[in-house]
């Protein structure tokens, strides 16, 4: 996978800062950036079923988030956010733990009101930042890099995320709580293994904080 992994993340990183800092006074009024964080409950989808040995994975999430408003009741929402994904063993030893820097662009569709309703729904780009097996045979944790396993698998997953939420205006800006299910769409294991292509699939419960980014630079205060 040599260097591409860690540089791609970090050209994604400093283009999504950048694009927040440099937006001109009048399109900052329609855009807003906070920060989230809750619970990710990540299962592994397997060609082969193999149901009997393996489990939900849970862990926690967290990250930042930006949206732009296009027009009254419909934006754009971008987030880039850790997440663990894999699988756990049913029952004795094994699983594998995949760590990911996850950046879902959304379309943001919602209602007017005190509680603020909304639905999400786009696609999402998870770049690899961390690989492990767990105990396994007395070895302990395992990286997926290790020359005794070196693990063949893409640095990038891509996949759909949908779901909704509801929000209240609180102080400043608007709390959130969303529900979100994302579907990976790659093999995200390309070793011959007997189960077949591995695909990730994951729930997500969260809570956010958003301001707007004129309110941040000091407009209308």
């Amino acid at each position: 996978m040599g260097n591409a992994k860690p540089s791609a993340v970090l050209a994604l990183s400093i283009v999504l800062g950048l694009s927040a800092a440099g937006m001109k006074p009048a399109l900052a009024q329609d855009a807003s950036v906070g920060i989230r964080g809750g619970l990710n409950a990540a299962y592994t989808l397997f060609e082969a079923e193999a149901r009997e040995w393996r489990k939900v994975r849970g862990s926690p999430l967290a990250g930042g988030t930006f949206a732009y408003r296009l027009r009254p009741g419909i934006a754009v929402q971008t987030e880039l956010q850790f997440a663990r994904k894999g699988w756990a063993a049913a029952e004795g030893e094994g699983g594998i733990r995949m760590s990911y820097l996850e950046v879902p662009i959304l379309l943001r569709l919602q209602r007017s009101g005190p509680f603020l309703p909304h639905l999400l729904i786009g696609p999402t780009f998870a770049f690899e930042v961390g690989c492990s097996f767990d105990e396994m045979a007395g070895t302990g944790r395992i990286d997926c890099d290790h020359p005794l396993v070196s693990l063949d698998r893409p640095w990038m997953d891509a996949g759909v995320m949908a779901g909704g939420g509801i929000g209240r205006a609180v102080g400043p800006g608007t709390l959130s709580l969303d529900a979100l299910l994302s579907f990976g769409l790659r093999d995200v294991i390309r070793e011959p293994l007997p189960w077949g292509a591995q695909t990730n699939l994951a729930l997500s419960l969260s809570l956010g904080y958003t301001v707007g980014l004129g309110w941040l630079r000091g407009e209308g205060r």
